[in-house]
């Protein structure tokens, strides 16, 4: 199945707009230098500029005829510096994992409908061991990070999104079979963690669990890879419970809510708070 081209090209010269005034040299334009400096319509680039203008995202002076960027920005950067703080307040947690365990622990989170990107990572420093580095991205269907963010999705999206990028065959282990791979997101929904036997990448085993917000929603993932004569089949549970285990704590310490499907599994356990240095 091909790949489907998502991008608006409404929504793009919109974004170039925003880029173009965040510049230096424009951050007070008027509509004739926006136009010029985009090769744009004069009249689509002002309806673009109106309708930015409504949501607060660009401001325009009545004096100088001249557009800058909105306050909503503000709101936005603010989002952003509350997700980077909830990544900030996990990395103790995947660092103790790494050292605990003795395998490299990331947190992942989803950037965009079928990807999902490494965003801090621990690793336990051995003579070989696997590196992941931050920024990394990976296909929502490709191993065991991929499968909790689609585990615990509505089941709308859920459909929609495997219906347009199917089940793609990365390894000769990679499950491609519809009724095994809903099996398998039903056991992660209850069991908290999702396991990948060398289903993305031969020769590699992982893990991964998530972390709520305070809406139940799903924020991002603990995540573990780890050669597959390291990451076993002996061990991949006891080391899963232990991923699991973090993540929870994590939820905890963010104000996050579980889903019921996950919610007997944490009441089972004491609430308490792993203590967290910054």
């Amino acid at each position: 199945m091909g790949k489907r081209d998502y991008t608006v090209p409404a929504i793009e010269k919109a974004l170039d707009v925003l880029f173009f005034l965040k510049d230096h040299d424009h951050q007070q334009s008027t509509l004739t230098e926006i136009a010029s400096g985009l090769g744009l319509n004069k009249s689509s680039c002002f309806a673009i500029l109106r309708t930015l203008q409504a949501r607060n995202l660009v401001a325009f002076d009545e004096d100088t005829k001249k557009y800058s960027l909105g306050l909503a920005h503000l709101e936005l950067a603010s989002a952003v510096s509350a997700q980077v703080n909830h990544i900030a307040i996990a990395k103790p947690f995947i660092e103790r994992l790494a050292q605990e365990t003795h395998i490299t622990c990331f947190l992942a989170q989803r950037i965009s409908a079928n990807t999902v990107m490494v965003v801090e990572k621990a690793e336990f420093r051995e003579m070989i061991h696997v590196s992941f580095p931050i920024g990394r991205r990976m296909p929502i269907t490709g191993g065991a990070t991929g499968k909790v963010f689609l585990a615990f999705m509505s089941e709308a999206e859920r459909e929609a999104l495997l219906a347009d990028m199917g089940l793609v065959q990365y390894t000769p282990n990679t499950i491609v079979d519809w009724d095994r791979f809903a099996g398998e997101l039903a056991v992660i929904q209850t069991r908290g963690y999702a396991i990948n036997l060398e289903e993305y990448t031969s020769g590699l085993n992982g893990l991964a669990a998530p972390v709520f917000d305070e809406h139940g929603k799903i924020l991002m993932t603990i995540s573990a890879v780890s050669f597959s004569s390291v990451l076993n089949t002996e061990n991949i549970h006891s080391i899963g419970e232990q991923i699991w285990s973090a993540a929870r704590k994590v939820t905890r310490t963010l104000g996050g809510k579980f889903p019921l499907t996950l919610r007997a599994t944490e009441e089972a356990e004491p609430a308490r708070t792993a203590p967290v240095t910054l």
